[in-house]
């Protein structure tokens, strides 16, 4: 006799290969993962002190986080099946609910990114004079509105007297961020290539690690490129020691977590795409190629920087097509 075992009471239980999750939800973790590290890597270097040597890494990293984010969402709106309930993730918190974590943390990360870019940014707010200044320019007509544009007035200096607090805020979140788009996966036991601890340092280190590659194609000095690419040769050298360690821990775990590595060892889709793809070209190719370019042998390329963002969004992908094809466990009596 088989036994069906779902994680979900209540969740009608998928056919075999059956696919719950399309495209918009590797997306949505990979630009997740890509905010997250943009947030972290834009606080830490700014607590640093280094913003004159990585301007874009820090202030442009901020700028785009919440841009990027809002990107994601409407990617994970797309997904959602009863779309005018949106608003009830915000109407309650689930304290055991990943995606109650997520949805408040996701709501956090706009205003604390929204008040980072404004003390960043708090010397050229004060030389364009302020918002009171600019709505008494534009006419009587929106005087009214004076008192909120003093208000509003208050912010810049408060929040660049704040600065720092905001930079751990921002790194704290960033770090919350990352890890959730692991913990979403890693939390439905009834699918056990997801079920593991690894996913969440997983994601997160290489949301870091693209958010580290885009810092080299965007920042204009070699200077600077040269430190996020050295960093970022870090950060693939953990990523594959997690993956190591990821597919160690289902190798000799249960029967169930052993067959889960079937789409990775078969003859499959999921194979070449994880061993050549994400593997291969997205981690080990680009690790190569920059160690060529310590060692002088070739010149610094954007190949590289765009093979680690590529890998990193063939990884979602990878995980989360894979795991959907394993989603479920045998138990066998006989």
């Amino acid at each position: 006799m088989e036994i069906e075992v779902e994680n979900t009471f209540h969740a009608p239980l998928p056919h075999a290969g059956e696919l719950i999750w399309g495209w918009e939800i590797p997306v949505y973790l990979f630009l997740g993962g890509l905010v997250a590290g943009m947030m972290i890597l834009s606080g830490a270097y700014f607590l640093s002190k280094k913003r004159n040597e990585l301007p874009f890494t820090i202030v442009g990293g901020a700028i785009l986080s919440p841009i990027v984010l809002s990107i994601g969402m409407f990617m994970l709106f797309l997904d959602l099946s009863y779309k005018v309930h949106v608003w009830r993730f915000y109407t309650a918190f689930e304290f055991t609910s990943p995606m109650s974590w997520g949805s408040w943390i996701l709501m956090l990360i706009y205003p604390v990114s929204i008040l980072f870019i404004t003390a960043l940014l708090f010397e050229e707010v004060k030389k364009g004079g302020g918002v009171a200044e600019y709505l008494t320019k534009i006419g009587k007509k929106l005087e009214f509105l004076r008192p909120l544009g003093d208000l509003l007035d208050e912010i810049p200096p408060w929040a660049a007297k704040n600065v720092n607090i905001f930079a751990w805020m921002s790194i704290g979140l960033g770090i919350a961020l990352g890890a959730y788009t692991g913990i979403l996966l890693s939390s439905y036991a009834a699918r056990p290539l997801w079920n593991s601890q690894a996913l969440a340092p997983l994601f997160l280190i290489s949301g870091l690690s693209s958010a580290a590659a885009l810092s080299v194609i965007l920042e204009k000095k070699d200077k600077a490129k040269h430190e996020m690419a050295r960093i970022d040769r870090v950060f693939i050298g953990v990523e594959l020691f997690i993956i190591f360690l990821l597919f160690a821990n289902l190798a000799y775990s249960v029967r169930a977590h052993q067959w889960a590595l079937g789409p990775f060892v078969g003859s499959n889709i999921y194979t070449p795409l994880f061993w050549v793809l994400v593997v291969g070209m997205g981690l080990i190719t680009p690790l190569f190629l920059e160690f060529l370019e310590v060692r002088k042998v070739i010149k610094p390329t954007i190949v590289v920087p765009i093979l680690v963002i590529l890998g990193g969004i063939l990884l979602r992908f990878a995980f989360v097509y894979a795991g959907q094809a394993v989603c479920w466990c045998y138990f066998i009596y006989r």
